[in-house]
């Protein structure tokens, strides 16, 4: 029972970071978009994903597969913002 109540609080907490996208500015889903690569290279944790009880990254519900949706994730919403971009000479986006 004990592992049934953790897996479910897995997915209520990745629900919940998923649900709360439409609610970070611009400039957090940036920020956000930026630590997970920088994450995924260097295997440095973002500050929100660090458990404050463990002063480590929260295992328990952020995978690297996880984060990896969660960096998609970012990216449509921040795709979903774009109104409009300009192609020369390079690829500029506007918020």
């Amino acid at each position: 029972m004990n592992v049934c109540m953790t897996h479910m609080d897995t997915i209520t907490k990745r629900q919940r970071l998923l649900d709360t996208l439409k609610e970070l500015s611009t400039d957090e889903i940036e920020t956000r978009r930026h630590e997970l690569a920088m994450y995924l290279i260097t295997g440095i944790p973002p500050i929100w994903a660090v458990s404050k009880s463990k002063h480590f990254l929260d295992v328990d519900y952020l995978d690297d597969r996880f984060l990896e949706h969660y960096l998609c994730m970012l990216n449509m919403e921040c795709l979903d913002r774009c109104k409009g971009f300009r192609l020369t000479p390079t690829l500029e986006f506007k918020y």
